[in-house]
């Protein structure tokens, strides 16, 4: 809510007093992060979660790699090992990342196998 207002300070405080986090919360603050620019804080709020034991799912690979595409070989790695790599929206967003970095190579085979594997890419059969 405090995010959509332009206020990421109070939703950062709103975070940090909360008395249980789940995924949802991660994924809140990291993409609140995201959509106002702080790529170093994205990766920090990406690390810290795993790290307490809490497991990134689709939504929150996808914020992730829209803001830290530069780190997209290593998130690729990650996501083929967590399972969600035949995911739409994850490999969108991977072959989003890998293009906006210029990394076409990796955008092309990306697309190529995931196609060949019949993974929905566009979302169309």
């Amino acid at each position: 809510m405090y995010t959509k207002l332009g206020t990421l300070e109070d939703s950062e405080i709103v975070y940090e007093n909360m008395e249980e986090l789940d995924v949802i919360s991660w994924n809140s603050i990291i993409t609140a992060n995201a959509q106002n620019g702080y790529r170093d804080r994205v990766l920090i709020l990406f690390v810290e979660m795993q790290q307490k034991g809490f497991q990134p799912d689709k939504y929150v690979y996808g914020s992730v790699l829209g803001s830290c595409g530069h780190n997209s070989k290593a998130l690729h790695a990650q996501i083929y090992k967590s399972g969600c790599s035949m995911n739409v929206y994850v490999m969108i967003a991977l072959l989003d990342a890998y293009a906006s970095t210029g990394n076409l190579n990796d955008a092309y085979t990306l697309f190529s196998v995931g196609c060949l594997r019949g993974t929905l890419l566009l979302g169309t059969p």
